[in-house]
């Protein structure tokens, strides 16, 4: 598709659009590390998409309501239309790749050229959700993916020309550690879970016993005395998932196991990580931001997303589906503090997910790789 613009000078205007303004932690760092991205490539987030209609920066634009005539007015003012990053191809719900169907299509009627920026691809349960996802693909004419998993998704259902990049909070730097901590000289776990078995008759039941299952895996660091810090990365859901663990730690010593009480930002996580001994992860971002922290972690693999990255990475995984999860996750984590198992993530991998990410911003951003820094084109190809 051609780009039909007018020459103009000074950086692309670009419209973001992805999952944003939902209080996950994730999903606005993304958002906050493509916008500090966006410079160094020419670009600037002229305007983004938001669900949070009280978002009171100037560049959010609600997505629904009467957010809809607003966006309309950002596809047609921008240069590029970017949709991503995050795991939003997929279909828990239909109405997010409609909206994501709808914004592309609207951007190609008016001309502009459309991105997808390091976007997580599935799972797919239906066959309109495969559909959608399909059309929403083949709109873009730069098309970005996160992990090879997403691109072995994409290229399923026909679509071609993919770059498989990086999550884009790996362009991101750590964060040192500056909070005190509850029980200073005490080692500490940090441990991210999340409802899920979204689609199971029996979710409640098993959710439950996915709470008990990890408290019995952690169980020697706590009798050890360890602290346990729980964190929320999708404010409030996460926190009624942490209370419910903790309700599950047999006689746990006051004040062992705390919880965040408010939502975090990406560097408040970090900052959480940092002070950690061990991490132990659900959600894919807490994962990251331990690699990122270069701290100890073992994943608790719900998607193919977690299970992608922990490989890269060289951590353990373990399946939340698996009918022993409280006897591997003892084991794994009994190996961790014997030394016997090493749960630090590969640095030389960080580094090779820090150059995918750039990459797959600058080519997004901009539509083509520029001229990269020595050492970031080993990035992977179009598949």
């Amino acid at each position: 598709m051609k780009d039909s613009r007018r020459p103009r000078s000074g950086p692309l205007r670009i419209f973001l659009v992805g999952y944003y303004g939902a209080h996950n932690t994730g999903d606005e760092a993304i958002r906050a590390a493509i916008q500090g991205a966006a410079g160094s490539v020419g670009a600037t987030i002229d305007r983004y998409a938001t669900l949070d209609a009280r978002d009171e920066d100037p560049r959010a634009v609600p997505t629904r309501g009467r957010g809809i005539l607003r966006n309309l007015r950002a596809v047609r003012r921008a240069d590029r239309v970017v949709l991503g990053g995050g795991g939003i191809l997929k279909d828990e719900g239909l109405r997010l790749p409609l909206e994501l169907l709808a914004t592309a299509l609207t951007a190609r009627i008016l001309r502009k050229p459309v991105a997808l920026v390091a976007v997580g691809v599935g799972p797919l349960y239906s066959r309109p959700g495969r559909r959608l996802v399909m059309a929403v693909a083949r709109l873009a004419s730069v098309r970005t993916v996160r992990d090879d998993a997403s691109a072995v998704e994409l290229r399923a259902l026909g679509v071609r020309r993919v770059v498989v990049g990086a999550d884009p909070v790996f362009v991101t730097e750590a964060v040192p550690d500056g909070r005190p901590g509850a029980n200073p000289g005490r080692r500490r776990i940090v441990l991210s879970l999340r409802p899920w078995f979204l689609k199971a008759e029996d979710r409640e039941t098993r959710q439950a016993r996915l709470c008990e299952s990890v408290a019995q895996g952690l169980s020697r660091p706590l009798a050890d005395g360890w602290d346990l810090r729980l964190v929320s990365l999708y404010w409030p859901r996460d926190d009624e998932q942490s209370r419910r663990f903790i309700a599950a730690v047999p006689g746990a010593a006051a004040g062992q196991c705390t919880a965040t009480t408010q939502e975090l930002d990406w560097a408040a996580l970090q900052d959480e990580i940092a002070a950690a001994d061990l991490v132990v992860a659900m959600r894919y971002h807490a994962v990251a931001a331990a690699a990122i922290q270069g701290r100890p972690v073992i994943a608790l693999a719900y998607e193919p997303k977690v299970r992608s990255l922990a490989a890269e990475l060289g951590i353990p995984a373990i399946e939340v589906d698996g009918p022993d999860i409280g006897d591997e996750l003892r084991a794994v984590v009994d190996a961790v503090l014997e030394g016997r198992l090493d749960a630090l993530p590969d640095p030389a991998a960080v580094a090779s997910l820090r150059v995918r990410a750039r990459l797959a911003v600058r080519l997004a951003l901009t539509g083509g790789p520029g001229t990269p820094p020595s050492g970031e084109m080993d990035a992977k190809r179009p598949g």
